[in-house]
């Protein structure tokens, strides 16, 4: 049960722009072993089974229980929502610093941290407009979906990169929530299908980061957190029952975040 919640999570998080479905699966204690289970699919094999059947689970419960309630919460409440999702990142971050391996520390390895900014700086500052063009006849449009999947499929793996911004840049955002909602499985089936093979292609080399390199590899994954928070700070709201309200909903987000660590220190056993 407590995987299915932490699938539903993971799926809000994909919904909201700025925020990383991957940042969310390391705060939930859930990245590594789904890094391992993708990577192991390629060689046929079928591992973390419960712990991965069961976020699925959560992840679809998710997309078609919440996709409308988000984007209302958004669009109504942007301020309290952002700083409620700030407050999740930045107490989560507390998380992932615990994965390096401070021993192992060099001095050169501030460069992957640097770098790490860097590119969450590039990938959520600017305009979001559309990157790709879907007109034109059918073939065409399946092909830049399948592609458009496979981009995709960087930002769901990497943390710190917003999925949702991603789909923004490309312009598959409202078209992405629309067929979810209408179950368009025309255009479901294959953004999945590329989401999926680009899934594939990428996490044999990010699990070798992860389990020869881990210093540097989870320095650039603070790195990208840090440079795309900025894509979900908002600013602070003109009036003081806004500014109230947005601080009551960032240590909302820290609490809620607080209470999950809690809840997986005490009942490990329900992560796999």
């Amino acid at each position: 049960m407590l995987n299915i919640i932490k699938g539903i999570l993971i799926a809000i998080s994909t919904i909201v722009p700025g925020v990383s479905g991957g940042t969310m699966m390391i705060i939930l204690g859930v990245y590594d072993k789904s890094i391992e289970a993708l990577s192991a699919l390629t060689s046929f094999k079928f591992i973390h089974r419960k712990m991965v059947i069961q976020l699925a689970i959560g992840v679809v419960l998710g997309l078609l229980l919440f996709s409308s309630a988000m984007l209302w919460l958004i669009g109504e409440f942007p301020y309290v929502m952002s700083f409620l999702f700030l407050g999740i990142v930045i107490f989560g971050l507390g998380a992932i610093v615990k994965r390096v391996k401070w021993d192992m520390f060099r001095p050169y390895h501030i460069l992957f941290l640097i770098g790490g900014i860097f590119i969450g700086l590039v990938m959520t500052t600017g305009e979001s407009s559309a990157l790709f063009e879907f007109s034109g006849s059918p073939i065409k449009k399946l092909i830049m979906i399948l592609i458009a999947g496979i981009i995709i499929a960087v930002a769901l793996i990497l943390p710190g990169i917003s999925t949702s911004f991603l789909l923004l840049a490309l312009g598959l955002y409202e078209d992405t929530l629309v067929a979810i909602k209408s179950l368009d499985l025309g255009f479901i089936i294959p953004l999945g299908i590329g989401v999926l093979a680009g899934a594939l292609l990428t996490t044999k080399l990010l699990e070798y980061c992860m389990k020869e390199h881990p210093t540097p590899t989870y320095l650039m994954i603070i790195g990208f957190i840090l440079g795309s928070i900025g894509e979900i700070y908002p600013g602070w709201p003109e009036s003081t029952s806004g500014i109230i309200a947005s601080i009551l909903a960032f240590i909302g987000g820290t609490l809620i975040m607080y209470l999950l660590q809690v809840i997986m220190r005490k009942y490990p056993e329900y992560e796999d």
